[in-house]
C-alpha cells in the first residue's frame, strides 16, 4: 500500500532536542558571623555538560541556574537545611552529576541543622558514601 507510513503517529521521530546533562555543584558552610549571630550559607549551581568536550565556566554558563541562601542566627538553620533538601531533591531529577568541595562535611552539616526528616539530604548522603573510587555519579 503506497502512501501509508509505517509510523502513522510519527513516534520514531524526536520532535524535541534532548536536554544537555547538567552538573549540580553545592556548598554549605557555617561561619562565626558577627557578635552572637552565626551565619550559615547554602548555594547550588547548575552547569551544562557536553558529551565530548570540556565546558569553560564563564558568565554565560554560570547564569544557567543557581540559588544562594544565607541565614543569621541559630533559628534559621532548619529553614536553610529545608531549602537545601528541596534543592537536592530537584538536583536528583535534573542533574547527571553532583559535585562539591567537601560534600560529605557539607551534607553532615545540613543534616544536623535541625531540619525535619530530609529525603534529598539523605539520598545525597547515601549516593556520596556509595560512590566508586573514581566516579562521583549521581544515581
Amino acid at each position: 500500500m503506497a502512501g501509508l507510513s509505517r509510523e502513522p503517529y510519527r513516534t520514531g521521530q524526536r520532535l524535541y532536542r534532548r536536554p544537555d546533562p547538567l552538573l549540580a555543584a553545592i556548598t554549605a558552610r557555617q561561619t562565626p558571623g558577627t557578635g552572637d549571630f552565626p551565619c550559615a550559607v547554602f548555594a547550588v549551581v547548575y552547569l551544562p555538560l557536553h558529551r565530548t568536550r570540556t565546558v569553560t565556566v564563564t558568565d554565560q554558563t554560570l547564569t544557567f541556574g543557581f540559588r544562594a541562601v544565607a541565614v543569621t542566627g541559630g533559628s534559621g538553620l532548619a529553614a536553610l537545611a529545608a531549602v537545601a533538601d528541596l534543592d537536592l531533591m530537584a538536583a536528583r531529577s535534573h542533574a547527571a552529576v553532583l559535585a562539591g568541595h567537601d560534600l560529605a562535611g557539607e551534607l553532615t552539616f545540613l543534616r544536623t541543622a535541625g531540619a525535619p526528616p530530609a529525603r534529598g539530604l539523605a539520598a545525597a548522603g547515601r549516593a556520596w558514601a556509595g560512590r566508586a573510587a573514581l566516579s562521583a555519579g549521581w544515581p
